[in-house]
């Protein structure tokens, strides 16, 4: 990728937060049961890459070569989802969903960070990047295996995100499914990973998903039940199209 489509990708993501709905200060509350899920907007050309960490451009170019290169070799994708996300992107908003929690005084002391259904676990490299405690799950082999040699380029003085080779679905999940969902995260038939990993989906403070066309319904769902109060939900729909929810505990607001 180029600096100067990167430019017009920042450009572009600049003019969608400034006429989106979403620029103005509103906030879309999901309920079920007692528990609360909340929307909340930040903007992310605050955080272009002018004010990175250094070095974090340089390892999030690397990896976009690395994604690239690794499909390169293939005759063709083996699923049609297997796709990733803008990397560049997602760094804006982890830094932004990182000033926001700063800000909010619910910046958490572990700052443990899940990626699911990581592939070559970029998300979890700019995530350990910048400070919080990474884990990737992935499903399968083939992509736990290049998810490790991605992370393998992170610079030395970085700790190495940990991968997990599992279902990031916790026990329980499938049944939030309705039966029209698209069934790209249901696909996978290994256990839930947390046990194994003596772990749990409630155990970590933020958690990123890429969620297939439709399937952030149920995503939001599976977040809203099992996540803890107050954990953070980056959900990746697209291109210029990155949610942050938070989950909360209690009625809803009045008025």
């Amino acid at each position: 990728m180029t600096r100067s489509l990167r430019s017009w990708k920042i450009l572009t993501a600049t003019l969608n937060v400034l006429f989106s709905p979403f620029a103005r200060p509103t906030r879309k509350t999901e309920l079920n049961g007692g528990n609360k899920l909340t929307q909340f907007h930040l903007k992310l050309e605050q955080y272009s890459e002018s004010v990175w960490p250094e070095g974090l451009l340089q390892w999030v170019e690397s990896a976009s070569q690395f994604a690239r290169s690794f499909w390169d070799r293939l005759p063709q994708r083996p699923h049609p989802e297997w796709t990733e996300c803008d990397y560049f992107e997602v760094a804006q908003a982890l830094l932004a969903l990182q000033a926001w929690q700063a800000k909010q005084n619910c910046w958490p002391a572990e700052n443990r960070f899940l990626e699911c259904g990581c592939g070559f676990a970029a998300v979890s490299g700019i995530a350990q990047f910048i400070g919080y405690q990474a884990i990737g799950v992935e499903s399968e082999l083939i992509l736990v295996q290049a998810a490790q040699k991605c992370l393998a380029t992170l610079p030395s003085q970085i700790a190495k995100p940990e991968i997990w080779n599992g279902n990031f679905l916790p026990e329980g999940a499938v049944e939030l499914a309705q039966s029209d969902d698209p069934r790209v995260s249901l696909k996978c038939e290994l256990p839930a990973v947390y046990e194994l990993q003596r772990s749990s989906f409630a155990s970590f403070d933020a958690v990123f998903a890429y969620a297939w066309p439709g399937e952030e319904f149920f995503l939001r769902s599976v977040f809203r039940e099992f996540a803890r109060p107050f954990a953070c939900l980056v959900l990746y729909r697209g291109p210029n199209q990155i949610e942050f929810y938070q989950k909360q505990i209690g009625a809803p607001e009045s008025g």
